[in-house]
């Protein structure tokens, strides 16, 4: 009697795990957001550590609350019969998601700087979110939740950064453009509701007024409180208010095995193996320190002549209040050709110039090679190599350059703690040494659609130019004279 018994609990679990079962609203947004959790925590950790840190991306905490309210209010109006062919609803998260992630990380290495400004790391996220909702609510909702991809594309960070610093990039112009897309989900999630326009209204204005009067006492307060409130109150009074009807829309959705929850934990554990690491954060603790007059003595040593060529106006609106973008012309004492030019770019955070990393300041299409951790050097520099090719360049008058970056911080009793990202760069034309590109403020059209062309037309490459690597050992030797100089001793 025994084995018939082990036979029938067998088949009594087989039949339990693999029947189809009605999970709740709150389990599917769980099971969703966990696996994405599990399977991007490396991602997710890392922009966590550097809105801490001071990046201007901070915002991001704001954006599950938007895309849960925008699919909230999009699903409770929304009828309509939810497809039953459960193998689509496989077939097709599984070939977005893999032709999303992999296009995405083939991407990064090929465009770092824009990788870095628009936080490309992220959509492989919004990838795998997208194919929970397939699976978890059905590949008609999940498509029919179109509103989400549009919002979350407004949402992503090199959008946001640019438009800031079109209008000056100050802690309350952040602070409005915030407010703008705070409104912005409000008005989607609120589709085919007569409150609609009157509520977006009231929340515009009250969004406004809270950053206002927050953002002068704690720009973090200003930035994301008043979004949190008047999205709350919104969502409360549109979907939950007494007499408001609630769509059964989102009684009937696909049932799902427990064989389901256990191959989306296995994909997130296998993705969680598998894929890239983000790029290192910056940690200031890992920085080099400069001594706080290291340019004054630059200037005053008998190696060097540095006179400074170029103050850019649009260093504070990337960079933050405090910041600045100047370039000095650096001559070496002795070989009047061999001219060089450093680009110092200071902010008040480490984690502002964590978002702009390689060469962004220098676009160029094809982008700049660039070699990470291309050599470190004494006081703890390291360095990254970056250097465009004489097949990148169209016409004889482009530059054609090679540059070393480096971030440090310095103390200062006036300004106090200040974080640098610097560039000492050179022509490698002999003739017109002096034939370098200048920072300029990123755009969209840089960041974006020029990249976007080259990676179409598929010109040019971006792998490291090894047959030039005398520039780059010219710039070593100087950065070495420049760190080897009586301020920078121990």
């Amino acid at each position: 009697m025994q084995a018939p018994d082990k036979e029938n609990l067998r088949t009594r679990i087989s039949r339990s795990v693999r029947a189809p079962r009605q999970f709740t609203l709150t389990g599917r947004f769980l099971l969703t957001a966990g696996t994405t959790t599990v399977a991007f925590a490396p991602v997710i950790s890392a922009n966590f550590f550097a809105a801490i840190d001071g990046a201007p991306t901070l915002y991001l905490v704001l954006l599950p609350m938007w895309v849960l309210m925008i699919g909230y209010g999009v699903g409770q109006v929304t009828q309509g019969r939810v497809i039953d062919d459960k193998e689509l609803d496989w077939i097709a998260a599984l070939v977005i998601c893999v032709v999303a992630i992999g296009c995405t990380y083939m991407a990064i290495p090929r465009l770092l700087a824009s990788a870095t400004l628009w936080h490309i790391e992220l959509v492989p996220i919004f990838a795998v979110v997208f194919c929970g909702c397939i699976l978890n609510f059905g590949i008609r909702r999940a498509f029919r939740g179109w509103r989400v991809l549009l919002f979350t594309a407004f949402c992503f960070p090199g959008t946001v950064v640019l438009a800031s610093a079109y209008f000056g990039g100050t802690p309350l112009v952040f602070s409005l453009v915030v407010a703008g897309l705070n409104t912005l989900a409000v008005w989607f999630a609120m589709v085919r509701r007569p409150v609609r326009w009157g509520l977006s209204f009231a929340v515009a204005v009250c969004t406004v007024l809270g950053a206002v009067a927050l953002t002068p006492l704690s720009s973090t307060a200003g930035l994301v409180v008043p979004s949190i409130v008047t999205s709350c109150c919104a969502a409360a009074y549109a979907f939950f208010r007494p007499g408001v009807h609630s769509s059964g829309a989102y009684l009937d959705m696909p049932q799902r095995s427990l064989i389901s929850v256990f191959v989306l934990a296995l994909v997130a554990l296998l993705a969680l193996a598998v894929l890239p690491d983000p790029a290192s954060r910056m940690r200031e603790s890992s920085m080099a320190t400069a001594p706080t007059d290291w340019l004054d003595s630059l200037a005053d040593s008998n190696s060097f002549n540095l006179s400074e060529q170029e103050r850019f106006d649009w260093g504070p609106a990337i960079l933050g209040p405090g910041g600045s973008v100047v370039r000095y012309e650096l001559d070496v004492a002795g070989d009047p050709e061999r001219v060089m030019f450093l680009d110092v770019f200071t902010a008040r955070s480490a984690g502002v110039l964590s978002s702009f990393r390689g060469s962004i300041w220098y676009a160029s299409n094809p982008p700049a090679r660039v070699k990470e951790k291309f050599a470190e050097l004494d006081h703890g520099v390291v360095v990254v190599g970056s250097q465009n090719g004489t097949d990148e360049v169209s016409t004889p008058n482009e530059p054609l350059w090679a540059a070393l970056g480096w971030t440090w911080k310095t103390q200062s009793a006036d300004d106090g703690k200040v974080f640098q990202r610097v560039y000492l760069m050179m022509s490698k034309r002999a003739d017109e040494p002096r034939n370098v590109p200048r920072p300029k403020m990123p755009t969209f059209e840089g960041t974006v659609l020029g990249p976007i062309d080259w990676l179409a037309r598929q010109q040019g490459s971006a792998e490291w130019d090894s047959g030039q690597e005398k520039y780059m050992d010219t710039l070593v030797e100087t950065l070495e004279s420049i760190l080897a100089s009586g301020s920078f001793d121990d």
